[in-house]
């Protein structure tokens, strides 16, 4: 679904399409196959540019649309990785005007399963481990809405997060003042992210066989 607001933003789904594989059984070889390629941004009904998944992922994280997704976590000695999926949370956003300064404070609350632990040195029963691996969740989506916020606020300057909706509400005087160059104003708009995550469940302990327990992180 294509989301329009007062900026006269939107998003859709990006598919692109590659040729079957010639290799393969197919008796069509000139099948094309279809793939979400991330999403595309229009603004007054025009395309203007393309994001990949990785930066729609962090539109999606502030647009409180992100509903499953798992992230992998590398071992700081390089031995595996910590495979943990999203379980439930919410982001919240919240326009502010403070001495003419325009900012959204996005807060994002997360509770995340752990589903898979393949390194030799990580017990994700103890709690500092646990706590290592929520901060390194934590600087993935700080990373990916970063990346996405650069390219929507300064490349494309489209508000397809709402945020122009987000101060006509709050502040419509303030709102009218803009609204004709909000382009403008909208790459201005500082984000301040504030983003909490919570292993709920931190599976079991799965070191592999051979491994002596006291090369594991307690």
């Amino acid at each position: 679904m294509m989301l329009v607001s007062d900026s006269a933003s939107g998003l859709l789904p990006y598919i692109q399409v590659i040729n079957a594989d010639k290799s393969s059984q197919n008796q069509n070889q000139n099948q094309l196959i279809p793939f979400l390629a991330g999403a595309a941004i229009f603004n007054d009904a025009k395309l203007i540019g393309t994001l990949d998944n990785e930066e729609t992922e962090g539109v999606l994280w502030l647009r409180n649309e992100l509903r499953k997704t798992v992230t992998s976590i590398s071992a700081p000695d390089g031995s595996g990785y910590i495979t943990a999926k999203m379980r439930q949370g919410n982001t919240k956003l919240k326009p502010v005007i403070e001495n003419g300064k325009w900012k959204v404070i996005a807060t994002l609350d997360y509770d995340y399963d752990i589903l898979q632990n393949s390194t030799h040195s990580l017990n994700m029963i103890k709690s500092e481990v646990t706590s290592m691996v929520e901060r390194k969740i934590e600087q993935q989506i700080r990373k990916h809405i970063r990346l996405s916020l650069d390219l929507i606020q300064n490349k494309y300057k489209s508000d397809i997060l709402s945020f122009g909706d987000m101060f006509h509400r709050k502040y419509p005087k303030e709102w009218r003042e803009v609204k004709a160059d909000w382009k403008d104003k909208f790459s201005q708009v500082d984000v301040d992210l504030k983003i909490k995550i919570h292993i709920r469940e931190p599976g079991k302990r799965t070191t592999p066989a051979g491994v002596p327990d006291d090369e594991v992180t307690q």
